[in-house]
């Protein structure tokens, strides 16, 4: 009994500064903890901003992108279009040129061919015509002259 006499007259403050050395330095480790945490969370929250700004940001790109995507196949639409138009009209005025000069030649034949058969159906039948042909050359001049 004794001892424990002496330990708590001659050790309790030591005993005391111990403990109060000990609590001090807890309350320093949770006081830094607690601001190590504060500054995660403050680096969360700015990380979560900038998410939300990616975000955002992303999203118009997106609109943007799909704007232009559309305007992009308007215009692609609208220069097929135009293209075609020109070589369609190009074909159709080759086609009218060739036409022309068939139609050209196909007259160019018939006359021709009736030249041809005229002078043909007039050779045949020279003997035939020929009387006729100057009896009414007669007549016409007979006629004229009275």
């Amino acid at each position: 009994m004794h001892s424990l006499f002496f330990c708590s007259h001659y050790l309790t403050e030591s005993i005391a500064e111990s403990f109060q050395a000990r609590s001090d330095a807890v309350q320093a480790e949770v006081e830094q903890s607690l601001c190590l945490r504060e500054e995660g969370l403050r680096a969360v929250v700015e990380e979560h901003r900038h998410h939300l700004g990616l975000h955002t940001a992303l999203h118009h790109m997106s609109v943007f992108a799909c704007e232009e995507v559309k305007a992009l196949g308007s215009l692609r639409e609208n220069t097929v279009r135009s293209v075609f138009s020109h070589h369609v009209h190009q074909k159709l005025k080759s086609l009218g040129g060739m036409t022309s000069r068939f139609q050209d030649n196909v007259q160019q034949t018939v006359v021709t061919g009736f030249k041809a058969a005229v002078l043909e159906e007039f050779s045949r039948g020279k003997k035939v015509l020929q009387p006729k042909l100057l009896e009414q050359a007669l007549n016409t001049l007979t006629q004229k002259t009275k």
